[in-house]
């Protein structure tokens, strides 16, 4: 359908003017000179003239003509231009445009298919209040200092795949309706996700988090603005129009995810889906290079790099792999176990193939692990529910110091048995207690008197013999054999002084044959 000619019309404001050739099919360089007007300027020629959608046979997406077009535009050598209240209608297109200093895009409309794909800024960028229509697309862009979208709104598919976030971001109190994609993105410093909604599922899929990254649900009294009521409002209002529930969390995943410090999602309610596993198939993602300053900091660089996460790559909580670690030239970090207080958990919750950071004896992380081990259980989530024990006990153990006996009780518990998760410790353990049990037993029957400390060395080339070894597995099994009778029959000469050996060495068997039951349990995931 062919856009019919209008008659020029002049726009004036903000001491700027610009004659608009045809209004119904504005040009590029109209929409620069037409922004520099100011937003009453802008938004009355956006009302009368709104972007018109157009068929496009070769394009599975939707096309329109008439719209703002500020692609490829490099703002640094433009006059300081504001976007606050603009209303840009539908295809409005920032493509691979650069934008310095602090940019201001506050109350900010856009319709369907805004694209800010490949934009770079260069300083803060504010989107405080912005209004998205369906198919945001953000993906590519580069933030290298803070970027603002608190209490933004977005429709159906917004889409921050692959975007860099090199300083802290702000996405608190906004809102997101379904189908919100995060895969692959990078975020450097603070990541504010505090009462962010989502109405659907989103995914966080190979995304790096460098720094801290908060979801929790807060009193929103606390992000009140009073400079920001009227945004406040608008915000609120779009959010409840919509239906949007306060605290609550649907389908998320984070499957292949990298969080090398803290996640905190203290307050939420999950109502789907909640996924920290590994990733399926490999992924292509972007990560931001580090580079050692004169401080001897590491910091994030403008530069960038593309690879491949390998298939069956799993989350990642506390640290960076090591080859990810060189690719990036970015120290080693360690963080702690994701936060799960005051939380609703989902029965369709899965840590799968996730890895945890090394035990570093922090209360926090003890009690970080108890809380997810106590949703889990219940929904009688067996095998999860003895991965955070087991984490849980890993991390107890690492509070106490070496002097005292609880570290020695535990570390054993950990050596036998990994903490009552492996039956192949306990096999070995049990065997090799017997056997030199065998051994003793072998050189008592052999010696006249008792020399200690002994030498197994030179009774281990010898065969012993098939008593002292019958005699060990017997008392190694609890109500087998009693004491007086398995003494007479096989090992006629054993001292009665060493009862108490005897003893002992039938305590720690039961003990170790015990956590073998442990282990069986655990690895058929019995309650």
């Amino acid at each position: 359908m062919p856009t019919p000619l209008m008659n020029p019309i002049n726009y004036q404001g903000e001491g700027n003017s610009v004659l608009i050739e045809n209004p119904s099919l504005i040009t590029k360089d109209e929409c620069l000179a037409l922004a520099r007007c100011g937003a009453l300027e802008w938004n009355k020629w956006r009302e009368n003239f709104p972007a018109i959608e157009v068929e496009n046979l070769d394009s599975i997406g939707r096309n329109f003509s008439n719209i703002a077009d500020f692609s490829d535009v490099d703002f640094t050598a433009i006059d300081e231009i504001s976007f606050s209240d603009f209303n840009f209608g539908d295809g409005a297109t920032f493509q691979n445009s650069i934008f310095p200093k602090r940019f201001n895009f506050i109350r900010a409309t856009f319709g369907v298919g805004a694209n800010f794909t490949n934009s770079k800024f260069d300083w803060v960028a504010r989107f405080s209040g912005a209004i998205f229509g369906d198919k945001a697309d953000f993906s590519g862009a580069q933030f290298q200092n803070r970027a603002i979208f608190s209490w933004t709104c977005f429709e159906y598919g917004a889409n921050f795949s692959h975007t860099y976030f090199e300083g802290d971001c702000d996405f608190s109190c906004s809102y997101f309706c379904s189908a919100c994609q995060f895969v692959g993105a990078n975020f450097g410093g603070l990541a504010n996700f505090n009462n962010t909604c989502f109405q659907s599922w989103v995914d966080f899929s190979g995304t790096h988090f460098y720094s801290d990254i908060e979801f929790q649900f807060r009193d929103r009294n606390i992000f009140y603005r009073p400079n920001y009521a009227s945004l406040i409002e608008a915000s609120r209002k779009w959010a409840q129009e919509k239906g949007f529930l306060p605290n609550t969390f649907p389908s998320i995943y984070f499957d292949g995810a990298i969080f090398e410090t803290q996640v905190n999602f203290s307050g939420r309610e999950f109502l789907g889906r909640t996924s920290f596993d590994t990733l399926e198939s490999p992924m292509h993602v972007t990560r931001g290079i580090y580079e050692l300053e004169e401080d001897g900091r590491y910091r994030p660089s403008n530069k960038m790099a593309s690879y491949l996460l390998p298939e069956n790559f799993p989350v990642h909580f506390g640290c960076a792999p090591e080859w990810i670690s060189k690719i990036t030239n970015a120290p080693m970090k360690t963080g702690t176990p994701p936060i799960f207080h005051g939380c609703k958990i989902h029965h369709d919750t899965s840590f799968d193939g996730a890895q945890f950071p090394k035990p570093k004896g922090l209360k926090t992380s003890v009690r970080a692990y108890r809380t997810i081990k106590l949703a889990l259980s219940q929904f009688q989530s067996i095998r999860d529910e003895q991965m955070f024990f087991k984490l849980e006990i890993a991390e107890e153990t690492s509070t106490y110091k070496w002097g005292n006996y609880k570290r020695w009780v535990f570390e054993l518990y950990k050596l036998i048995s990994d903490f009552g998760f492996s039956f192949k410790r306990t096999l070995i353990s049990y065997l090799i207690v017997v056997l030199f049990f065998a051994l003793f037993v072998h050189y008592i029957n052999t010696n006249s008197s008792l020399e200690f400390p002994f030498n197994f060395h030179d009774y281990w080339l010898p065969p012993f013999d098939l008593a002292s070894i019958n005699f060990a597995f017997t008392q190694s099994i609890p109500f087998i054999a009693p004491y007086n009778q398995t003494l007479q029959s096989s090992a006629t000469n054993f001292p009665h002084e060493l009862s108490g050996v005897l003893m002992t060495y039938k305590i720690v068997c039961s003990g170790i044959l015990f956590l073998s039951g442990l282990s069986l349990r655990n690895q058929f995931r019995l309650k």
